[in-house]
């Protein structure tokens, strides 16, 4: 629609977002970047810190005025301070996991609430657990985005990946040997499914909307599909924030942003389209159909 209302010739390549990292990072090596492009915010600023990606600063505050301000979260999430002193992407929603629940299953056992900690998910996930129908812990521990879930569990537990600056890994202590005393049980006695190892990003997706699934951790996508499709297990699900770990309770979020390469021959045209997809009818719309929620202040309603 901007492309013909502007009399541009505009090409829309769709790709899965599981997909993004391996495809921007062919296009770089090739000196294929396209005009413009979306993203996730980890991937931004790996980009930002190699020079492949245009500062957006004036654009940035631009569009503020369009959008009535950014919320919290999106402003945090491209804060200049943290990619060299310039903002590099337009945040355009919000997104972190909730947990699904399979009330169904889980209330005949005896649970009518949401699980408050990990532990007590692992209760209710041994209660539930009636393989090959259903295996209770539908979360991916395989290299895809989604089984970061487990990085948070960990994290729960207090366990750290690396310390504050990122020069030391700190995985082996105390607390990453005590979750790992909590997951690998729940494992071994086969709560999670057998292919959860090997799963690409939609593996949870499938599982729990194939009714093979007890819990699922997911940003919004598996409740548009039993929407649309399986109003009986939507009927059937509940949902509700990540349990806490023994340390303490993390739900994080995070941004997804719009970015223009350093080598994109179209950075007018491409702040021009920014703009053009910022507008509050625009946005409604997406978020009508998106997985993640709202980045400013005038898409609160959506």
């Amino acid at each position: 629609e901007w492309g013909q209302e502007y009399g541009i010739e505009t090409e829309v390549v769709m790709i899965n977002q599981n997909e993004t990292q391996q495809r921007v990072s062919a296009a770089v090596e090739a000196g294929t970047m396209p005009s413009a492009l979306d993203m996730g915010r980890g991937l931004m600023l790996l980009l930002s810190q190699s020079g492949a990606l245009e500062p957006v600063d004036a654009l940035y505050d631009e569009i503020a005025t369009i959008n009535g301000g950014w919320l919290p979260l999106a402003d945090e999430a491209t804060n200049p301070e943290r990619y060299g002193g310039n903002r590099y992407g337009i945040p355009f929603s919000l997104g972190g996991n909730v947990l699904f629940r399979r009330n169904d299953l889980l209330e005949p056992a005896g649970f009518t609430e949401a699980p408050q900690t990990w532990e007590e998910l692992g209760e209710m996930a041994r209660a539930i657990n009636d393989p090959p129908n259903v295996y209770a812990m539908g979360f991916a521990l395989s290299n895809v985005g989604d089984a970061n879930l487990t990085q948070v569990m960990l994290q729960s537990w207090g366990g750290r990946i690396a310390d504050d600056e990122g020069r030391n890994c700190t995985i082996d202590s105390p607390e990453t040997r005590a979750f790992l005393e909590w997951i690998v049980p729940l494992y071994e006695e086969g709560l999670f499914p057998p292919g959860a190892t090997t799963w690409d990003g939609a593996g949870d997706n499938v599982a729990y909307q194939s009714g093979n699934a007890g819990f699922i951790a997911n940003p919004g996508s598996v409740y548009l599909y039993l929407v649309g499709n399986d109003p009986e297990l939507g009927d059937a699900t509940r949902y509700s924030a990540l349990p806490a770990g023994p340390a303490m309770r993390l739900s994080p979020a995070d941004a997804n942003v719009r970015v223009i390469p350093a080598t994109s021959p179209h950075k007018a045209e491409a702040a021009e389209l920014f703009k053009y997809l910022a507008s509050e009818e625009f946005m409604e719309a997406y978020y009508a159909n998106a997985i993640y929620g709202p980045a400013a202040e005038a898409y609160r309603d959506a």
